[in-house]
């Protein structure tokens, strides 16, 4: 325990005479290697969920912040390099690391000069707080990892004066560092031509909130999830549909079923691609926000869109759109909620009172209130419903990436409302 950055003295104090000795330097164990292949963080939430007979549920938040483990792939570029890495992970197996977070690397605007102790970067991004560590990163033999004395959206102050390479020219970097150790047995292969691959998964040992600051739309007290121009869906989006059936079988004769709910829920599977590093910690404190299985969201269900047949009105409270069968599920929950989006990025959530049919070829979608502005036909993006989902999963594997940021998949479970 204690801090990194040592700077102490110890005073021998004898009849005759008492002698100080002074004790300064940094005790931190840094993988200083950037890792070449794709970089693997596992966000891990514990909820339980109880569901009944008609598919209501209880959700349960077990944890209350998130564990997170990192994975590095590492292709060390010449022996030396290689054999450094070895010794220190079979020296530092069963020890804490100071592991630089390299996903959350950023560039300096301006290169330190020796002496500096603030050095000007976009902070937004980071995991860093006062007290926390950052690497400085001219290359893997060039580091300076110090404790954050303060920072802000545009710069970090360090405890102790920079010493830059004096013969480096490329590009330096601030990366935030926190303390971690393996979370499994570190593995290395043997590649023809190269030096040794390592792979190295990490657990951070400080779990701390990552959804701060994320601002989504909200519909009657619940996140929407609107996918942004930034990010891409997958073209193919498998969609299973589940329903709690009860069946009383003999064997011998005639199978009795019986369905304690008429709620039909979708469970889906939604690929995310985020195009731009803004997109993809967009995404992660998205993930961080739904604690897991715990919180609901709404989401738009693309699948289930309609055509409107005419402009909506400021103070219309009905919609017409082409005749796809929507009338079947009047009343139903999937069909209760819709998500308009226009040309120009404005969005408007309503809940749909009825759906009926009018004249041939038409149905009628009556909502609770107006749009409030005239809505063309061809200023209309989005036209569908929304159905109020959560995450399947406690576990969201997001894979950091060079171009595009990031990726990720999650599986979405419809709820009953």
């Amino acid at each position: 325990g204690g801090p990194v950055d040592i700077a102490a003295f110890h005073s021998f104090v004898f009849s005759t005479d008492t002698i100080v000795i002074s004790f300064v330097g940094t005790r931190a164990v840094v993988l200083t290697n950037w890792p070449q292949d794709e970089v693997v963080e596992t966000i891990s939430y514990l909820s339980d969920v109880l569901t009944s007979w008609a598919g209501l549920e209880q959700r349960i938040q077990v944890r209350q912040e998130p564990r997170r483990t990192i994975k590095y792939v590492i292709w060390p570029q010449s022996s030396a390099s290689a054999q450094k890495l070895e010794n220190q992970v079979q020296a530092w197996r069963a020890n804490t690391w100071s592991l630089p977070l390299y996903q959350e690397a950023e560039r300096l605007a301006v290169a330190p000069s020796d002496g500096d102790t603030t050095v000007s970067v976009d902070t937004s991004n980071m995991t860093l707080a006062v007290g926390d560590s950052v690497c400085i990163w001219w290359s893997e033999t060039a580091t300076q990892t110090l404790p954050v004395e303060s920072l802000t959206a545009s710069s970090i102050t360090v405890t102790k004066p920079l010493s830059p390479p004096s013969s480096h020219a490329g590009p330096v970097y601030a990366i935030p560092v926190q303390l971690a150790r393996f979370a499994s047995a570190p593995t290395k292969e043997r590649q023809p031509a190269v030096e040794d691959k390592y792979t190295l998964e990490f657990r951070l040992l400080e779990d701390r909130d990552l959804d701060a600051g994320l601002s989504l739309p909200q519909y009657l007290d619940l996140d929407v999830f609107v996918y942004p121009s930034r990010f891409l869906q997958s073209s193919t989006q498998p969609v299973t549909f589940t329903r709690v059936i009860s069946e009383l079988d003999y064997s011998t004769g005639k199978v009795f079923f019986s369905s304690p709910s008429d709620f039909t829920a979708q469970q889906i599977q939604v690929d995310i691609v985020a195009l731009d590093r803004a997109a993809a910690f967009t995404a992660r404190q998205f993930v961080a926000r739904c604690y897991g299985r715990r919180v609901p969201f709404w989401y738009p269900n693309y699948d289930a869109s309609m055509t409107a047949t005419q402009t909506i009105g400021s103070s219309d409270t009905t919609i017409r759109v082409e005749d796809c069968g929507f009338s079947i599920l009047s009343g139903h929950p999937t069909r209760s909620h819709l998500f308009v989006e226009t040309t120009s990025g404005a969005q408007f959530f309503r809940q749909v009172t009825s759906i009926t049919r009018g004249e041939a070829g038409i149905e009628v979608l009556t909502l609770s209130d107006t749009l409030g502005v005239d809505v063309s036909k061809a200023q209309i993006k989005t036209l569908c419903f929304l159905n109020l989902v959560r995450l399947d999963q406690d576990d969201t594997e997001l894979t950091w990436i060079t171009a595009p940021s990031l990726k990720t998949s999650l599986m979405v479970q419809e709820v009953a409302q």
